[in-house]
């Protein structure tokens, strides 16, 4: 039969050329080579992104449990490693914290730093400049914390962290004695996020460190008539000055000089503030 009798041609019989032959060794021998590289490398990936993962995690782990230390020593070694850019802002953003917990400022406001720079498309961006001005606050920096606090604004104009830079504008204002600023911060701020988290917290403090009213000593006399003229003083300046007694150990009767009769503390904050700039030594009661 035709199709028994038929015979595959012997390969030997076709002769091949040296320029053939060498095409087919190489081309056999890079593709063979290739894939055994591409399979290593997807294999050395693989291990090294799920160490890294478990590396980061245990870092977050220690962090939460208190061990800052430890924390920053896990951190320190990924960034000793190649890590991608995305991993690398979690990871300085951590570390950051772990030496903000550890009070080294230095070191945690040079981590925010390279995120606030290197990368600002980050969603991280926004917290880091939000630590760095804590930074500044913790240092009594007040008046970094308020260039920081413009430049966020500048940066972020519409950003679901107003209420927070707003707060902390006012808390720089305070430090720095810039009354007036400060009330008008306070103002927006309870204009603006009347429900935000901010002003809860700051009602909240005012709540618990409130009797009747808060008010700022600025003298304590035992003559009647050198309190009479302080108070007189006071009010020719326009503070709201009103006199107390008060009997001391010894039965002797005092007087003391005070200004306002503010629900919050820190209404009087803002006066106890004007009065030091005056030159008056302070005290806020209750």
């Amino acid at each position: 039969m035709i199709i028994s009798n038929f015979q595959f041609p012997n390969p030997k019989q076709f002769p091949i050329s040296k320029s053939q032959n060498f095409e087919q060794n190489t081309f056999g021998y890079w593709n063979f080579g290739n894939w055994v590289l591409f399979v290593i490398w997807c294999l050395l990936f693989g291990i090294c992104t799920n160490a890294y993962a478990q590396t980061l995690n245990e870092a977050e782990i220690q962090y939460l449990r208190g061990d800052y230390k430890a924390s920053i020593q896990t951190l320190e070694k990924i960034l000793a490693q190649e890590v991608d850019k995305e991993s690398s802002v979690r990871v300085y953003y951590l570390l950051g914290l772990s030496y903000l917990k550890e009070a080294n400022y230095l070191r945690a406001g040079d981590c925010f730093d390279i995120i606030v720079k290197e990368y600002k498309n980050s969603n991280l961006a926004q917290h880091a400049l939000i630590k760095l001005i804590d930074i500044d606050l913790l240092k009594g920096d007040c008046k970094k914390a308020k260039e920081d606090c413009q430049n966020f604004l500048n940066r972020y104009p519409y950003s679901d962290n107003g209420s927070i830079i707003i707060l902390r504008q006012y808390q720089a204002y305070l430090e720095c004695g810039d009354v007036k600023e400060a009330q008008v911060a306070l103002s927006k701020l309870r204009t603006l996020y009347p429900n935000s988290p901010q002003i809860k917290a700051l009602s909240e403090k005012n709540e618990v460190e409130a009797k009747d009213y808060f008010s700022v000593q600025v003298g304590y006399f035992k003559e009647r008539k050198n309190a009479q003229n302080l108070s007189a003083l006071l009010k020719e300046k326009g503070f709201d000055s009103f006199m107390e007694e008060s009997k001391a150990e010894d039965n002797e009767l005092y007087f003391r000089v005070k200004v306002g009769k503010f629900k919050s503390k820190d209404e009087a904050v803002l006066i106890e503030k004007q009065l030091r700039q005056e030159g008056y030594p302070t005290k806020i009661y209750p």
